[in-house]
């Protein structure tokens, strides 16, 4: 979950990670950028990043507002 409570980061087994507007009920934005599936998500104390981890072996660090790496 997000610090603020209003969204979450989810991660899959279809190799994605995915940012949900929980009072929207709607996804924010999904990163596809693994080549396996991802394992492990958490937000930043601030909340500003978004960090991955996969069975590919790699992890992301995502910007939280677009999903872009950083």
């Amino acid at each position: 979950f997000h610090p603020n409570g209003e969204s979450i980061a989810l991660a899959s087994f279809d190799k994605t990670v995915r940012l949900w507007d929980l009072k929207e009920k709607k996804a924010l934005w999904s990163f596809t950028g693994h080549s396996d599936f991802v394992h492990a998500v958490t937000f930043s104390p601030k909340g500003d990043l978004v960090a991955t981890a996969s069975k590919d072996r790699s992890s992301r660090i995502l910007d939280a507002k677009d999903g872009k790496p950083k």
